[in-house]
């Protein structure tokens, strides 16, 4: 058998570890309660763990809305005017998240304001009744946009529900399919402990 070279198996490897980079980043963590009947609670949330939020979830009294960052977006179907108020996408498992919906969705990428469910008097509006399903998220890094995805439960209809984990694509402009986790993910954390790391609780 031929020898090969320290300079191909250098070169082996190294392809290998690139290929690995490009993978899914997957945080299954406990599960974040949100919904506060008396006062509004605020947790953020980093992807990808940089000390940068990419979007904040606001629950309390009767809304569960979700805001983009400056970094970052959420799929949801827009209102007038754009990027104000709009209806947060609730993704089944299996669809595609990536650079652009097709011109039929009715799906776009707002950098504003996102309900999830909002209940009133008149009863409730959004699209996330009585559900678990995905969110559709994008953000910014120092190499380029991400595609993620956040699981939230949402109870019934009111607007309390939970975090149950997420996941983003770790190569930019890569899309990435809700709820699907690959085998050759390049990082699972289990999570009871990080979620702290994860999610910030502020309150005003």
């Amino acid at each position: 058998m031929k020898p090969i070279s320290i300079i191909a198996l250098f070169l082996t490897l190294a392809g290998a570890v690139k290929r690995l980079s490009a993978a899914v980043v997957f945080v299954d963590i406990e599960n974040i309660t949100l919904g506060n009947p008396t006062e509004y609670v605020y947790r953020d949330l980093d992807l990808n763990s940089d000390g940068i939020a990419d979007l904040t979830f606001q629950t309390g009294r009767s809304d569960l809305v979700c805001f983009s960052t400056v970094s970052g977006g959420i799929a949801g179907i827009p209102t007038v005017p754009p990027n104000q108020n709009h209806f947060a996408a609730a993704f089944l498992s299996g669809e595609i998240l990536g650079i652009s919906f097709p011109t039929e969705s009715l799906y776009r990428w707002n950098e504003g304001y996102s309900g999830l469910l909002s209940c009133r008097d008149a009863g409730c509006l959004g699209l996330w009744e009585d559900k678990t399903a995905y969110l559709g998220v994008q953000f910014s890094s120092a190499v380029g946009i991400h595609y993620g995805w956040v699981e939230v439960f949402v109870f019934g209809n009111t607007s309390t529900g939970s975090i149950l984990s997420f996941a983003y694509e770790s190569e930019p402009r890569v899309p990435i399919v809700a709820g699907v986790i690959p085998e050759s993910s390049s990082f699972v954390l289990a999570a009871a402990g990080l979620a702290g790391g994860f999610l910030r609780r502020r309150r005003i």
